[in-house]
């Protein structure tokens, strides 16, 4: 790692820092006259002299020989290897710490971002529509980005690597498991501790699984816990990478709901997806749709809408990603094939989109995805062959 990486490591691992003290740190000078005027007491930003002797060659070494025994690459806001779609963001952090499949970092500007967000005391309603869009975007080819916590945001990306428990290489972008194309969709996760760092306790498995497919990021240096006040700041990286949010489950105040309004402030589509009114996990998601602030997301259906509609684009996002029309692609079949024949590309997951957990007869079914019954029905069929819908005494459910 080159030294300006490393200096500007070390200005972020500073005792007490925050992402605006750092950037007031780093502006105006590169990384290592900024780390050496810290250190020499000579920073206008640092007028009482607070980090004299913190940020010297020693403590360099130490963060680099870190980063390099913990396969943690540090990337600076204005430098080649800087995510485009986060730079662009007016509250982009000075310095990331990224872990796992690092490379993958430049696939962000193209691939089709999805951040899905949610309570921690989620419900078993919502820890399972989390898995099943988590599910159906990766087969999609659309990444998820979370925030690895418990409840929707593991279930999300739990969701998300079943269907490729053997990750694909970049050289071939297919599931040596399926066969599925894998495009470039990849799991995303924004943490509050070091990249390096698993949380929460007890998750290793799932926190290892999204290291070794895709992109683990942080404004903290590997081998620091997290802090709570860092759980609500990560919010804004979660939004600025994304090209929607999507709250599955949250209540009338909580992180997800800082996400979907840093999403809103950046002109980016926010869903939510409907719950009980009874239920106080489903109360922000309600607020949300109720208020226009949301588009009502019922599954993956209405997440490819809001992707493939044309938002207004705001200043923070990446004017250079194209748009591009999204498709299934199924082992043994070919890009552009209707998973339901007779031409509809979208109607598996029109249909799929409409059925949940409670019951559906076929004519309701076709009332609610606006299709002919005959597509429907032999959709129904195919999506049962498939393993993910059931019939049981004329009615439809989701499996």
């Amino acid at each position: 790692m080159d030294e300006t990486r490393v200096a500007a490591g070390a200005l972020a691992s500073l005792p007490g820092i925050t992402p605006a003290r750092l950037k007031m740190l780093m502006g105006g000078f590169d990384p290592e006259e900024a780390a050496e005027r810290v250190n020499g007491g000579r920073h206008p930003a640092d007028p009482q002299g607070r980090w004299i002797g913190l940020c010297g060659r020693d403590r360099m070494a130490v963060l680099g020989e870190r980063c390099l025994e913990s396969a943690v690459d540090v990337q600076v806001l204005g430098m080649d290897g800087y995510p485009p779609s986060l730079s662009n963001d007016p509250m982009a952090p000075a310095v990331i710490f990224v872990g796992g499949r690092k490379e993958r970092l430049g696939d962000l500007a193209n691939a089709s971002m999805v951040c899905t967000v949610g309570t921690r005391a989620a419900s078993p309603y919502g820890m399972k529509v989390a898995y099943e869009l988590g599910k159906e975007l990766a087969t999609a080819g659309i990444s998820v980005v979370s925030g690895l916590a418990d409840g929707i945001d593991s279930a999300a990306h739990r969701g998300f690597l079943a269907p490729f428990p053997d990750m694909p290489s970049p050289a071939t972008g297919i599931s040596a498991h399926t066969g599925h194309i894998f495009h470039t969709a990849f799991p995303v996760a924004v943490v509050a501790g070091g990249p390096d760092v698993a949380y929460p306790r007890g998750s290793g498995d799932l926190f290892d699984a999204v290291w070794d497919a895709g992109v683990i990021i942080s404004e903290v240096p590997p081998g620091v816990k997290a802090q709570r006040w860092r759980f609500v700041a990560r919010n804004r990286i979660m939004a600025a990478l994304s090209d929607i949010v999507i709250v599955v489950e949250s209540h009338t105040s909580g992180g997800s709901l800082h996400t979907a309004g840093y999403a809103l402030r950046q002109g980016k589509p926010v869903g939510a997806v409907p719950g009980p009114i009874n239920s106080s996990a489903s109360s922000g998601c309600n607020e949300l749709i109720q208020s226009g602030k949301a588009r009502l997301v019922r599954g993956t259906a209405d997440v490819v809408s809001l992707l493939e509609a044309d938002p207004s684009v705001s200043g923070s996002r990446d004017k250079s990603k194209k748009k591009k029309k999204i498709v299934v692609v199924q082992s043994g079949g070919a890009a552009g094939e209707a998973s339901c024949h007779g031409g509809d590309q979208d109607l598996r997951f029109i249909v799929l989109g409409q059925l949940g957990f409670q019951p559906l007869t076929l004519e309701e079914v076709v009332v609610l995805s606006g299709r002919p019954v005959g597509k429907v029905s032999l959709c129904l069929e195919l999506l049962a062959d498939e393993g993910l819908a059931r019939e049981q005494a004329g009615s439809w459910t989701r499996c």
